[in-house]
């Protein structure tokens, strides 16, 4: 994997990631491609600060998509309790339909991401 790809996963350019580690690009080139052997504290916390905001990125990221489940499956709800008339017909049908086991789950995310 190059510098540019591992920064990459992080949403960050190379020059970000120097910045944010506080190691040089070269530095970086080499703890990447292995040809540099660094066991510092600095290193440690280079590891588990970016392990935090990955994870915090993550948690943000579903707790967005859960907000969106949960409106997609408001707007379901309420198609699903309308009346629908048919053209041509004076008679009305109640849609119900179901949505399968989730539609009794409760489905949340937030547990994961404390």
């Amino acid at each position: 994997m190059t510098v540019k790809e591992f920064a990459n996963k992080f949403d960050m350019s190379v020059s970000e990631l120097a910045d944010y580690t506080g190691y040089s690009r070269k530095t970086l080139y080499n703890i990447i491609e292995g040809n540099a052997i660094v066991n510092t504290r600095r290193y440690e916390a280079m590891i588990s600060n970016l392990k935090r905001d990955a994870w915090s990125k993550m948690c943000k990221e579903q707790s967005e998509r859960q907000k969106r489940y949960e409106e997609q499956i408001k707007m379901l709800e309420e198609l699903k309790t309308r009346k629908r008339s048919y053209p041509g017909s004076d008679a009305e049908e109640t849609i119900n339909t179901s949505f399968g086991p989730i539609e009794s789950e409760s489905v949340t995310l937030s547990n994961y991401c404390k």
